[in-house]
């Protein structure tokens, strides 16, 4: 009865792994559309969730996930019974002892033509014991799940971190129009001064030219800004899968401040903090250990194979050609057997196996390896940016002080009639282009600690 029960059990788990990969396949490849719905901000989290909807990117590692698991499935498949259904029917003339070979009976020479035979047979194989070849190949295929998992949420990993590049970069797109508008604003009532002390006297009419060529630069220096920031938004779009075709694209409402936050971070504790969290790093190990799996599955191809094997059919005893009053007779045989194999020579198949295996585990260690020293490499490149890039903001920072000062200054000169207008006009660009060098600098700022982040495996605890 203990037998029966682990056998039941077996079958039970064998039915619900297949429904499990069905769906799970059904999941994993389902093509997922979106349409973004403006709604009063747009948010980097909004933006993240998008993406990881909607991110094609996605989709190839998806489908190693759906690979990983159906092989794994095809390995399983080998701890369950076979079971074949044959059946079919000939015509013989020749002496017959039987229509299957499950049974035997006399043979008897009919000698009267041909007869019409129909054969019908099912046969059932169940592995017993296989050196544990089937259990080790197990084991590495599910190890190899495991990394085809978590490369799979290193892609996402990758998704978050462009959508958050493209994100700052369309929200500094956003500062630097916002910043030129200024500008030309603020340029357009220096005309109006020029001209207002130019009527009455004050200032010559090249001063009212020098203002007014002030206004195209602005102007100018906004087209730019604006060309930038439609740019802007098609990457962004594409970091989150969307397409958008149109010829006058809505801009998005988005928070337009960041803030700036210090960078206290220790290099040391980074890099160890990289090899714990990164995915890839994890991932390697899976695939070190899927190849020690898959060389002791090789390995244990020396030993020997116990199969139970059965089959059951009906067969036929042809009647006696001397008794005129008998019939053929059809009868039900089975038969039930314990097979050993025991592989004496396999063509150096089995060396060959063997060896591929110790070059995948070779293979797997210095790929692991070399991810590690990459992942030290890139952390300190990145802690450095991150300091060089929060240096420049604070720096930023400080010409803007000076910038407004000096605008201010050359403002008061010009309206006592001391100063000129290109003295203004040269304040009013030094401090806008002062303002824009500061945005750019808070949004490199943190795009490069979003960089930062990703190499030390948080990227997805920062939205």
């Amino acid at each position: 009865m203990a037998f029966k029960g682990k056998v039941m059990k077996r079958y039970i788990f064998f039915g619900l792994t297949i429904l499990a990969t069905a769906v799970r396949a059904q999941e994993l490849s389902s093509e997922s559309s979106y349409a973004v719905q403006i709604s009063d901000t747009l948010t980097l989290r909004e933006c993240i969730r998008i993406a990881l909807e909607n991110q094609p990117a996605i989709g190839t590692s998806q489908g190693a996930v759906i690979t990983a698991e159906s092989d794994y499935t095809q390995v399983q498949s080998l701890l369950f019974p076979q079971i074949q259904l044959e059946a079919g029917a000939y015509v013989t003339n020749t002496p017959l002892q039987s229509s299957n070979v499950i049974a035997s009976s006399p043979i008897y020479d009919p000698k009267q033509g041909t007869k019409f035979i129909p054969n019908i047979r099912m046969t059932i194989k169940q592995p017993i014991y296989d050196f544990g070849r089937t259990a080790k190949s197990l084991e590495s295929k599910d190890q190899l799940i495991k990394a085809a998992e978590l490369s799979l949420a290193s892609t996402e990993e990758d998704v978050v971190l462009n959508v958050h590049i493209t994100y700052y970069n369309y929200i500094q797109a956003q500062q630097v129009v916002k910043i030129n508008e200024e500008r030309v604003a603020q340029s357009r009532k220096h005309v109006e001064r020029a001209k207002g002390f130019f009527e009455v006297g004050k200032l010559p009419e090249s001063e009212v030219s020098k203002a007014e060529l002030e206004v195209a630069s602005a102007e100018l220096e906004l087209i730019n800004a604006k060309g930038q920031l439609r740019l802007a938004k098609v990457n962004l779009n594409s970091a989150m899968g969307i397409t958008e075709v149109s010829d006058e694209p809505s801009n998005y409402v988005t928070p337009l401040e960041v803030e700036y936050a210090p960078f206290t971070n220790n290099l040391k504790e980074c890099i160890d903090a990289a090899l714990q969290s990164r995915k890839e790093v994890t991932a390697g190990e899976m695939r070190i250990k899927a190849s020690k799996a898959a060389l002791s599955a090789a390995r244990s191809q020396y030993g020997p194979i116990i199969t139970a094997s059965g089959g059951l059919g009906p067969y036929i005893i042809q009647k006696d050609p001397a008794d005129k009053l008998s019939k053929d007779k059809f009868k039900l045989g089975y038969n039930v057997g314990l097979n050993f194999a025991f592989p004496i020579f396999q063509g150096l198949s089995v060396r060959a196996d063997i060896a591929e295996a110790q070059g995948g585990i070779r293979i797997a260690t210095s790929q692991y390896n070399v991810l590690k020293q990459k992942i030290i490499q890139e952390v300190q490149e990145r802690y450095f940016s991150v300091k060089y890039a929060e240096e420049r903001y604070k720096a930023s920072e400080k010409i803007v002080v000076q910038g407004e000062k000096n605008l201010l200054l050359a403002e008061g000169r010009f309206d006592t009639g001391i100063g000129s207008a290109i003295e203004v006009t040269d304040a009013n660009l030094s401090l806008a282009n002062a303002r824009i060098d500061r945005t750019t600098a808070l949004y490199q700022y943190q795009v490069e600690l979003s960089k930062f982040k990703r190499t030390i495996g948080k990227i997805k605890e920062t939205h």
